[in-house]
């Protein structure tokens, strides 16, 4: 190759004139190679030693608003715009009505004796009573408390305990839960109580009403749409007053934590937090240059559903679309279609399912006039991606980073990222963010290796509600520690390897699941890929990939050992394979690998795991 076209390949400017005279002054086109990859090679050596802490300033300056405050100012810009259509219940709210409603329920609250800085409990499935219900708390000052609608008896007395909850507003029911009756298994007296007069519970002493959203009234509770019509003008008009006093930095809600390790954590976020991280998510996802329609597949109770879309879309003038108030891919396509929705949400499990949903469907389903799809919740795999551009016809796909304890996002697609960067990415760190990578000592690691992720900046939650020792361990110095282990390069984009805790060391050899996951996953009857370690009296450990196969497929450990021999190192191949239905998750759909880890521990004891050295044998 000669150096000439070696300095093309290397994207190197030639001289001009190309003559010998000028090769001569730049000292010949061979030094100019030579010059070029040593440059290269320094800059890759500085990054490598360069400590891999990042700092994102803002385009825009911070917004020092509340969530109510925030649903004032979209009404008056957006009024007559629809907010809200909720599609199974036949019920479409203007920005106007939205912000009405919200108000006249806040205002009845306020008369039935709850102040401000109270926790209220929302509990229930995605509708529209649930999003006036989240603004009204927000507009009176007091905190909600998002509660998991699928819940039984022993969480809900967790939750309730923990937040010290004054009132309860919730559903009728759900997917089979009837939530009354599961209330008074909690609280006792509430049946024979006098909703007028209010509860008076041994079991919880700080719980004042229960609100029901029940057609009809229920033993002890006050009727939802009755505490709505309750307030006078001039009370709504004393509401709105103090509405514009709420402090952006007090407590806005507590998002429990999703219990991947133990009993929720119950999180405090402030306003700025929330209303700030809506701001930032939406302009990444581009909701300020157009109206956009968004359809809603996660549930409103989690940070995905209440701040990266509810709060993106209050902030930009979106309007929100509920296919159903629980999830249904089927019905989500069809609201997608009907609403001309331009913006799919979901996490990864749900973009599978919509693929095959549309597979099953037909061309017909195909979603044509998607422009985005969000994604988050999890690591998405480069072969999802394919499927959801191919599949579902969507044009761009942005996946989210981020953790309950940050509001959620803190890294986020741009509209600029390759294919590559979709797939092998979590996007860049987010505006008006300080991350880092540190080792188990806490020192910063370089750019590009792997070590936990230490998040500070407005997204940081106030605290761990009544657990001074829990929010010591993860409030450090101003930092939140996420417990991630993460690969941060100084472009400012970044890779999640696993949680810390998930890391599988075999033989001495650190493996993250994550890496191994990704290349199961592109298995052609492999739908779902989840890999653990499992006890090895030799190695210490050895890999278990769980999986989720196609209708009708079958993928032995040793079939998956041939697929992937040549495609990642041998010691990275896992040894084991269960292929399950589905996987144990949260009832926010998180993965729970803790309860893999212990199926896989007890079946391996048993004898009982497919194991590829057995099948070669």
């Amino acid at each position: 190759m000669s150096c000439r076209v070696a300095l093309r390949l290397l994207g190197v400017p030639l001289p001009v004139p190309a003559t010998r005279a000028a090769c001569r002054q730049h000292r010949g086109l061979g030094h100019l190679v030579a010059r070029h990859l040593g440059v290269q090679a320094q800059a890759a050596q500085t990054a490598e030693q360069r400590p891999s802490y990042l700092h994102m300033p803002g385009s825009d300056p911070l917004l020092y608003l509340s969530l109510g405050q925030l649903a004032e100012r979209a009404a008056a810009r957006h009024g007559r715009r629809d907010a809200v259509v909720a599609v199974e219940e036949g019920v479409r709210l203007t920005y106007h009505q939205l912000l009405d409603k919200a108000d006249r329920l806040a205002a009845g609250l306020l008369r039935l004796g709850l102040q401000p800085g109270d926790r209220v409990a929302l509990w229930g499935p995605n509708t529209w009573r649930w999003i006036v219900t989240k603004i009204a708390v927000a507009r009176a000052g007091m905190v909600s408390v998002d509660m998991n609608p699928v819940y039984l008896a022993p969480e809900v007395h967790h939750c309730l305990s923990l937040a010290r909850v004054s009132a309860v507003i919730c559903a009728e029911r759900h997917r089979g839960i009837d939530f009354h009756d599961l209330l008074c298994t909690v609280v006792p007296e509430l049946a024979g109580s006098d909703p007028q007069r209010g509860i008076r519970s041994a079991a919880m002493p700080d719980l004042k009403q229960v609100v029901t959203m029940a057609g009809t009234a229920k033993p002890g509770c006050l009727n939802f749409d009755e505490v709505l019509a309750s307030s006078s003008d001039a009370e709504v008009a004393e509401l709105q007053a103090h509405s514009a006093a709420v402090c952006p930095d007090s407590g806005s809600y507590i998002q429990f934590s999703s219990g991947t390790t133990g009993k929720p954590k119950a999180i405090v976020l402030s306003h700025k937090s929330v209303v700030n991280n809506g701001y930032c998510n939406g302009k990444r996802f581009g909701l300020h240059e157009k109206h956009h329609s968004v359809c809603l597949q996660p549930p409103l109770f989690h940070v995905f559903g209440s701040v990266v879309v509810l709060s993106s879309l209050l902030n930009h003038g979106a309007t929100l679309v509920l296919p159903t108030a629980g999830y249904d891919p089927a019905r989500a396509i069809e609201a997608a279609l009907a609403e001309r929705c331009t913006v799919m949400t979901g996490t990864p499990t749900m973009y599978v399912d919509l693929v095959r949903a549309v597979e099953r469907r037909g061309p017909g389903a195909i979603l044509h006039g998607l422009e985005l799809a969000i994604t988050g919740g999890a690591p998405i795999t480069p072969e999802l991606v394919r499927k959801m551009k191919n599949t579902l016809g969507v044009s761009r796909i942005c996946s989210v980073y981020g953790l309950s304890e940050t509001s959620a996002v803190v890294f986020q697609g741009t509209k600029d990222d390759t294919l590559d960067h979709t797939a092998e990415t979590v996007g860049r760190l987010g505006e008006h963010l300080e991350a880092k990578v540190v080792d188990l000592e806490g020192r910063m690691v370089p750019f590009g290796t792997p070590g936990e992720l230490w998040i500070r900046g407005y997204v940081n939650m106030i605290e761990y509600f009544q657990n001074e020792k829990a929010t010591r361990e993860t409030l450090v110095n101003g930092w939140v520690r996420t417990g991630d282990k993460f690969v941060l390069y100084e472009n400012g984009y970044g890779r999640i390897v696993g949680r810390i805790k998930d890391m599988v060391i075999r033989g001495g050899e650190n493996i993250y699941p994550k890496e191994v996951e990704d290349a199961v996953a592109k298995h052609p009857d492999v739908a779902e890929a989840e890999v653990v370690g499992v006890p090895d009296e030799r190695m210490g450990e050895e890999l278990c990939a769980c999986l989720k196969v196609r209708d009708g497929a079958t993928v032995g450990a040793l079939d998956l050992r041939k697929f992937l021999e040549g495609k990642i190192a041998k010691y990275k191949i896992p040894r084991y394979v269960l292929t399950l239905p589905d996987f144990p998750k949260t009832q926010s759909g998180k993965i729970q690998k803790f309860k893999l880890r212990q199926t896989c521990a007890e079946l391996l004891g048993q004898g009982k795991l497919d194991d590829s050295r057995a099948a070669h044998a």
